[in-house]
Parts: C-alpha cells; sequence; structure tokens
C-alpha cells in the first residue's frame, strides 16, 4: 500500500506494516570510495556485479516511517564514481562493452543541456580514449557561448555537441533520423539517451545480483526498491531479477500507460535474453506525477 500524509513535509512513504524499504540514491558529484578508474569496470560483468556491491546500504532514521513501522536504506550509489556516478555507469557498461567489441570509432548519444547521461559519457569516453559526440536538445543553445556551464565542461572532455531544434530531437528513434545520423558519423556508436534499452537494462539485472549478495552478507531482507524513474531503463533491470520483493516502486514524472508498457515489453525481453527464473518478474509499483520530467516543485518535493 502507498498513501499520502498530510503534513509539512508531504512525505510519500510505504506501508504500515513493518516494511522494509530500499531507497536508491544516485546523484551524481559525490568522492568514490571505490578505487580505480571508470574505464575499469567496462570488461567484465562479475567487476559490475561486484560495483554494486561496494555502494553503502545507509539506516535512514525518519520520524514519519518509524511512526508508520517502516524501516528505510539508502543506497548510496553516489559514491560509486566521482563522475560516472548514480545509475550511469550500470546503464552505460553493456552499450559501452558492445561498442568496443564491434570496433567503433566513438561514441554518440542524446542528451539535454544539464544532461547527467552526457557528462558520465564525456567522461567515459576520455578514459577510454574515444572520440564522443551528442545530440542536444534544443536549437537555441550556442555551445560557444555557454561558459561555464555543462555544455563547455563537455566542450573541454572533447565531446562534439551539435544542438538540434526539439522538433527534430523528437525524432532521434525514428529509422530515417538515425539512418542520417549513421552517414554523419559513420563508425560512431549510437547509444540511446540515458542509456535506454535493452542492454541498460542489463546492467541493473548485474546491478541486483551485487545487491542480492550485499543484503545476504549483511543478513537484511527489503521488501520493496524505491527509486526515480525516467526512461524505465533501471525499473526493467531490477524488476527483471530474483531480489524475491513486493514491489519495485517507480517515482515516474507522468503516469502514462504507454510508458508502462513500454516498460513491461522491455522487462520481458530481458528476461527473455538472460532466461530469467523465476517465471515472473517482480511487480511493478508506481506513483506518477503530473509534471514535466526533472522539475518538480518544492511542495511535492
Amino acid at each position: 500500500k502507498i498513501f499520502n500524509r498530510s503534513d509539512e513535509s508531504r512525505a510519500i512513504f510505504a506501508s504500515t506494516h513493518n516494511c522494509r524499504l530500499l531507497a536508491m540514491h544516485d546523484f551524481v558529484g559525490a568522492h568514490s570510495p571505490v578505487n580505480g578508474r571508470a574505464d575499469d569496470y567496462i570488461d567484465h560483468d562479475d567487476r559490475l556485479i561486484h560495483l554494486a556491491q561496494c555502494t553503502p546500504l545507509q539506516r535512514v532514521e525518519w520520524s514519519h516511517a518509524r511512526a508508520a513501522n517502516c524501516q528505510i536504506w539508502l543506497k548510496r550509489d553516489d559514491l560509486v564514481h566521482h563522475a560516472v556516478s548514480g545509475n550511469k555507469l550500470f546503464k552505460l557498461f553493456h552499450p559501452v562493452k558492445h561498442a568496443l567489441s564491434s570496433g567503433c570509432q566513438g561514441l554518440i548519444s542524446f542528451g539535454g543541456r544539464h544532461s547527467n547521461h552526457l557528462y558520465a559519457l564525456a567522461k567515459l569516453s576520455q578514459a577510454l580514449k574515444l572520440p564522443s559526440a551528442a545530440i542536444v536538445r534544443g536549437d537555441e543553445i550556442n555551445p560557444n557561448c555557454e561558459r561555464g556551464t555543462l555544455l563547455d565542461e563537455l566542450r573541454g572532455l572533447g565531446m562534439q555537441l551539435q544542438p538540434v531544434a526539439r522538433s527534430v530531437y523528437r525524432q532521434k528513434n525514428q529509422i530515417e533520423f538515425l539512418s542520417t545520423l549513421r552517414r554523419q558519423f559513420p563508425s560512431y556508436y549510437i547509444i540511446p539517451e540515458g542509456g535506454e534499452g535493452l542492454l541498460g537494462a542489463q546492467g541493473f539485472a548485474d546491478y541486483a545480483l551485487g545487491l542480492k549478495r550485499q543484503l545476504q552478507t549483511a543478513n537484511t531482507h527489503i521488501d520493496s526498491v524505491w527509486l526515480a524513474c525516467g526512461t524505465g531503463t533501471t525499473l526493467a533491470g531490477l524488476a527483471t531479477s530474483d531480489l524475491n520483493l513486493q514491489a519495485v516502486c517507480a517515482l515516474a514524472a507522468q503516469e502514462r500507460q504507454a510508458y508502462k508498457i513500454a516498460i513491461e515489453q522491455l522487462t520481458c525481453q530481458l528476461r527473455q535474453k538472460l532466461n530469467a527464473t523465476p517465471a515472473k518478474a517482480n511487480p511493478v509499483g508506481w506513483h506518477g506525477f503530473d509534471v514535466p520530467f526533472g522539475k518538480l516543485p518544492p511542495p511535492m518535493l
């Protein structure tokens, strides 16, 4: 059960009956406790699984949760790496691994002017000594006039930026648009926006295995995992796992039926790819907000 509590914090939390909740924390920018460079984790799946075990589980003491007899842990994935942080490395792992095996000579992806995904990709490309490029949403952007911004830093990392109109950007998954992009960047490997898709979700199937081992070592059981949901790629990877959860719960910017169906299809594809057991995926719980992604107003927060 999910319910809203009418207090000044407008908190949202789970179940009134002995619930054990894991919240995933993936903000970028903290210093990493894990030794090694970001590119050190591209070659071996077992290292990705091990990395998921390294980020600490932090118990959260909160009066509202305590009153509801709910225990909360925060999975500190912001500590994965100082630049390729949060869920970014896990979603980029398999696409970049596939790109390297295909002999590509560069990486290209999509994002807005504040994209953590593009920042992570630029850092990773630099570490791998691969050229990188990005299709940036908004033709009003002039990369040469973006001093002191994220786009300026991306240029400093060697990423080639190509702003396009929003109407053009919306075509980024269409065959004709991608064919044009391949002609323009013939030797580049195209990574979907945010690491979306089957390969990105596979990284979080690996993550879930690492999390399962971490929970077993800590002798800790959780009932549900909560995370902010953008493309739904992280959600699909976790839903595929055998964590035996009551639910993987998404805090989604928009609760649209087509969006849900797409994630269900992605989960099904991933389970087939991995020959996943048990027969059914973990249930997915939804809590939608009718606001643009990344723009929650303070009262809702």
